[in-house]
């Protein structure tokens, strides 16, 4: 062969995957809310541990909702919630699941007590200060465990409003993973 010949190269590559694994406890498989963004649009939901073999890399940013589960409720921590996937990168994230501590405000067919203005409106509060007021059925999650007492508030624009009603229980006091409800009628 000369040197002036041209001699034909093959170049081969391939792109290897990077592997996302993520991983769930505290939550029976299948019972989790687990939500999965990343570029070009992708977005996945899951319900328990799975892996992902991403051939678009980037950013994936990793979420996990509330789940009602057996009579209690759980959130979750997402460690981390984000990780920059790369080709031939295996990465790693944890969804721990436990449960939460919930307050539910409930009205009795919702004509609860009415103020004098025509709202109804619920005062809960933690110790003296109050954390959470509300006019419709509403539920807290992950509240901090502690004695909460409910009581009909006055909206903070006008002291010339009065309210009333009755409120079952009037005091709750929840341990964490605890769930109260709070009845208007």
């Amino acid at each position: 062969m000369s040197s002036d010949e041209e001699t034909p190269v093959t170049i081969s590559y391939s792109v290897r995957p990077g592997i996302l694994n993520i991983r769930m406890t505290g939550l029976p498989e299948g019972q989790g809310d687990i939500r999965v963004q990343g570029p070009a649009g992708f977005s996945a939901r899951f319900t328990g541990s799975t892996t992902l073999r991403l051939t678009v890399f980037g950013t994936y940013t990793i979420t996990a909702g509330y789940v009602d589960y057996n009579g209690r409720t759980y959130g979750a921590t997402v460690s981390p919630g984000s990780v920059y996937v790369q080709s031939g990168g295996n990465y790693t994230v944890n969804v721990d699941y436990r449960p939460v501590t919930v307050i539910r405000l409930t009205f009795d067919n919702n004509t609860g007590g009415m103020c004098s203005n025509g709202t109804v409106r619920i005062g809960i509060a933690r110790g003296s200060s109050p954390v959470y007021t509300a006019s419709t059925n509403t539920t807290w999650r992950d509240v901090p465990p502690g004695t909460y007492t409910a009581s009909f508030s006055t909206p903070p624009s006008s002291s010339l409003f009065t309210c009333s009603g009755n409120i079952s229980p009037t005091s709750i006091t929840l341990n964490e993973g605890d769930q109260g409800t709070f009845t208007a009628t």
